[in-house]
């Protein structure tokens, strides 16, 4: 039993190495040399965009922070 498996597994692997298909060929959309393609204008991103400055406190036990949060005590929810 396997042997007959790993015969069909390798000659399914053997035969498939032997397919004339070879991989599909990707071209851009736009050659870079191309002087017809324009140039593309670049935004400037700040990198500190969304950046919340956040004291550091000091650490509470956690069973105070889940009894603050819980619906039952009008936390989030």
């Amino acid at each position: 039993m396997k042997k007959s498996f790993f015969a069909a597994a390798y000659l399914s692997v053997l035969v498939s190495g032997c397919s004339t298909s070879g991989p599909a060929t990707v071209l851009p959309l736009s050659s870079p040399a191309d002087p017809e393609a324009g140039i593309r204008s670049a935004h400037h991103l700040d990198i500190l965009e969304g950046y919340n400055h956040r004291n550091v406190v000091d650490p509470r036990p956690w069973r105070q922070l889940n009894d603050e949060q819980s619906p039952d005590k009008g936390g989030d929810q």
